[in-house]
């Protein structure tokens, strides 16, 4: 429960109805002025490692703190890598109703550049939302391997057109 105590990013084999995923829990990674040079800096470099073999990033944060600038660097990570990524609020069990409604706005507010990803209320003490969590997981990874045919984006595209077209400037689009 003490930042910068885990070191080793730990890989744990998951499986659910046939379907099998390895899960990476790695060392928290905090802002360089807080990182000891030692061992922390290897753990944090590890971290970053591990979300280069990941599909998906989930960001665990603590949702009686908020969300912080670095928070939101780690999410640009995963994004520059194309990594899927679901953001979960933890300890949600300590907050009222109303704290976790303010929780889930603020951190809506400062990730605002990212309003694909999910948002999921749990806490891992007690359990409660980890299966929506998981169920979260699997809708995720599904969408982010989905690919769109050049021939559907076409489509697509056309039918934008035909119920937008461009506007016109002396007879052209």
């Amino acid at each position: 429960d003490r930042p910068g105590t885990t070191v080793d990013a730990v890989d744990a084999l998951y499986e659910k109805n046939g379907k099998r995923l390895v899960l990476i829990d790695t060392a928290g990674i905090r802002r360089k002025s807080n990182v000891d040079e030692s061992v922390e800096s290897l753990a944090v470099l590890q971290a970053i490692r591990s979300m280069e073999r990941a599909d998906l990033v989930v960001l665990l944060l603590d949702a009686s703190m908020g969300v912080a600038e670095q928070d939101a660097k780690i999410i640009g990570l995963a994004e520059d890598r194309g990594r899927a990524l679901i953001i979960a609020l933890n300890k949600c069990d300590l907050l009222s109703d109303e704290e976790q409604k303010k929780a889930v706005t603020k951190a809506r507010d400062v990730l605002a550049f990212v309003p694909w990803a999910p948002l999921v209320r749990i806490s891992a003490k007690s359990g409660r939302g980890v299966a929506k969590l998981v169920t979260t997981i699997e809708s995720v990874v599904a969408a982010h391997g989905k690919r769109v045919t050049t021939a559907q984006l076409n489509r697509f595209f056309e039918e934008v057109l035909d119920q937008h077209p461009p506007p016109v400037h002396k007879g052209k689009p």
